[in-house]
């Protein structure tokens, strides 16, 4: 397949948009793999709350503005008025990573490292402006194409400064000069090549910028509750090492374990044109055939679950303590418990989904809400009691609270959605 080709076809978008993402998510997986293999525990347990922290700065980069600019076909808003609109998200971002680092109180080299990792994944907030764009004109080969790239040349570059050097800010400015690079070949410059006649520009209307902001807030909040929930072990564990309750390389650890806690998610993205099948027949009004469809992920999952928590416990420590080379003797079961809370996440986000078919995602923010405020509360309390068991314990028991809210939520409004569809039945009859 010859790569950013004017010509595509099904099979083509299918690949490299399969193979886009997977890149994607192993980018977390072998950045870390090399800091743990190349450098000193210490930089290793920087690096991995650093990663944290500019995942969560990512939410306000991006926004959640992908996915509404990729439908939104029609071009409610230009090119120009997204690209405007992400300017603003990433000047804020970056002054809220600035801010953040400076209330942490962290000294320099820390700080430095933070930064430069925020600057990193800032730029990657960009190139998702222009990865939008492509899906947007039915290019998600582009995209695939774009992310594989990417993140295959800055992994490359990053484990070479790795061999040579042996230091962290080193490393992490390579990754972004890496990304900073990229993004001007494989996406600024492949959508001025392919696109640049496709634009028609016209007057932008009074308000558009507040119109933006509005439809998708609600979409940003869920995001940046939900990455700040997952952070919270990992905020009170830096926490602790600071105050010298915990040993070096505790964050590491716990890190290392966390690794395999979104391997049901990906799975679940298998289904994706399941859940496409469900709005159909829930547009069709065919509640039993939708009812139908949901049961079968949610079965297959389970019984996938099972098997994922069954390997893990004999085999998943001895596997991630060969490929990250560092010690996890007597982790199985803080391993089996943060597993069990990225299943708990995986089968809250069915039901998310679910919810967003009946057009009742405005309600997940109770759960979000809830379920952060309990990961703030029991986090530092459970850390400090015990370590990264404590941390793993509050992830499991945030994401069960998350699981349980939505689950009734789920049945609320399910209840609610079903009688207006019935109630239209009646009326169409």
């Amino acid at each position: 397949m010859r790569m950013f080709s004017d010509t595509t076809t099904t099979k083509s978008i299918y690949f490299w948009n399969m193979l886009g993402n997977f890149s994607n998510a192993l980018l977390t997986v072998l950045s870390m793999m090399v800091v743990t293999r190349s450098l000193t525990s210490y930089d290793a347990d920087i690096f991995s709350i650093g990663w944290a922290i500019s995942q969560l700065m990512a939410t306000i980069g991006t926004f959640q503005v992908r996915m509404y600019q990729a439908t939104d076909i029609n071009e409610k808003f230009s090119f120009n008025q997204y690209f405007k609109f992400r300017i603003m998200c990433l000047f804020l971002m970056i002054m809220t990573s600035i801010f953040y680092v400076t209330f942490r109180g962290y000294d320099n080299y820390k700080g430095l490292i933070i930064l430069l990792l925020c600057i990193f994944r800032a730029i990657d907030c960009f190139a998702d402006l222009y990865e939008g764009w492509f899906q947007q004109k039915g290019r998600l080969d582009f995209s695939g194409q774009s992310l594989f790239l990417r993140v295959l040349i800055s992994l490359l570059i990053l484990a070479f400064t790795a061999f040579l050097t042996k230091n962290l800010a080193i490393m992490c400015t390579s990754l972004l000069v890496s990304y900073l690079v990229s993004l001007y070949f494989f996406d600024i410059r492949i959508y001025h090549k392919f696109y640049k006649n496709c634009h028609v520009g016209r007057k932008e209307y009074k308000g558009w910028l507040r119109e933006i902001f509005k439809d998708t807030l609600p979409l940003f909040i869920n995001s940046f509750l939900a990455i700040s929930i997952m952070n919270a072990p990992k905020d009170s564990i830096d926490l602790a090492l600071q105050n010298g309750l915990l040993d070096e390389g505790a964050q590491t650890i716990y890190s290392v374990l966390f690794m395999p806690a979104s391997f049901l998610t990906l799975f679940y993205m298998v289904f994706r044109p399941l859940i496409t099948e469900m709005a159909v027949s829930w547009d069709r009004g065919e509640v039993h055939d939708f009812l139908k469809k949901l049961k079968k992920i949610v079965i297959i999952l389970i019984l996938f679950s099972i098997l994922v928590l069954v390997v893990a416990y004999f085999l998943g420590c001895l596997v991630l303590s060969l490929f990250y080379g560092i010690n996890l003797d007597r982790q199985a079961w803080n391993l089996i418990i943060i597993l069990l809370g990225g299943c708990f996440y995986t089968f809250a986000c069915i039901l998310d989904n679910t919810l967003l078919i009946l057009r009742r995602q405005h309600v997940l923010v109770i759960s979000y809400v809830l379920t952060w405020i309990l990961s703030k509360i029991i986090s530092d309390f459970f850390v400090n009691l015990s370590g990264i068991h404590g941390g793993a314990l509050a992830y499991m028991l945030s994401m069960l609270l998350f699981l349980l809210s939505i689950i009734i939520l789920f049945f609320i409004e399910f209840r609610k959605a079903r009688i207006n569809v019935n109630r239209n039945d009646k009326e169409n009859h």
